[in-house]
């Protein structure tokens, strides 16, 4: 599925398949906010129930959320000079809006990973930024500022980091044993498509979050907090 008309430059592909690839050191995006939780109990080797788990996360969480930031923070860099109070008001809106302090912890603990990374990965790029990006509580903030710096297609953007969540997720079962490899690439077959639906368009409104659908989640949100080993969390 074509996610954008615009020509894309293939050494901006290749950034951005770096950035976004499970092996990027930042913690490869290695958060799987309670997600391991439902792995680890009786629904976890439910293809079904964990398909519905993941979609509901990347629609009311990542969609209304981290999407959402990406493209405002874009935004935001594009005018000059640059609005910088906006960004840091984008920041700390999307970060109070987490309902669970394993997701804001988890928030945090990314993006100062992700700041280390691309730091030494994109250096003058970053620093060009004149920001600072070390307050930063989210991770979508400053992957939506360092995207717009090095002129990755915003849909593209929000395709991959949409995709390398779902990687992230289906990972944990397998690491689990909950699934096998095979189920892992059908279970992505459905969560690719998904993503390229969702990275191409934008919400109208703020999201509710809709409470009684997300509320499954939050609660694994919490439990995870107690959950040992870390199976997922690097």
């Amino acid at each position: 599925m074509q996610v954008s008309d615009r020509k894309v430059d293939l050494a901006h592909i290749a950034q951005m398949h770096y950035f976004f690839d499970s092996a990027f050191p930042a913690g490869s995006y290695g958060h799987s906010f309670g997600f391991e939780t439902f792995a680890t109990s009786k629904s976890g080797g439910d293809k079904s129930q964990a398909l519905e788990w993941i979609r509901t996360y990347m629609v009311f969480s990542l969609w209304y959320g981290d999407l959402e930031n990406i493209s405002k923070a874009r935004a935001a860099l594009a005018i000059s000079p640059v609005d910088t109070e906006k960004v840091y008001l984008l920041d700390r809106r999307l970060h109070a809006s987490r309902s669970t302090s394993e997701a804001r912890k988890s928030a945090e603990s990314l993006a100062r990973s992700i700041k280390v990374a691309a730091s030494r990965l994109f250096g003058d790029e970053v620093a060009a930024l004149h920001l600072d990006s070390q307050s930063f509580l989210e991770p979508s903030t400053f992957v939506g500022l360092l995207s717009n710096r090095l002129s990755w297609d915003e849909d593209y953007t929000r395709l991959l980091y949409l995709q390398g969540q779902a990687l992230s997720a289906t990972s944990v079962l397998v690491r689990c044993g909950k699934i096998g490899q095979f189920t892992q690439l059908e279970m992505m077959a459905e969560l690719i498509d998904l993503s390229a639906k969702l990275a191409s368009i934008r919400p109208n409104k703020v999201s509710s979050r809709g409470a009684v659908t997300s509320w499954a989640i939050e609660v694994d949100q919490i439990n995870h907090q107690n959950l040992s080993p870390r199976l997922f969390q690097s």
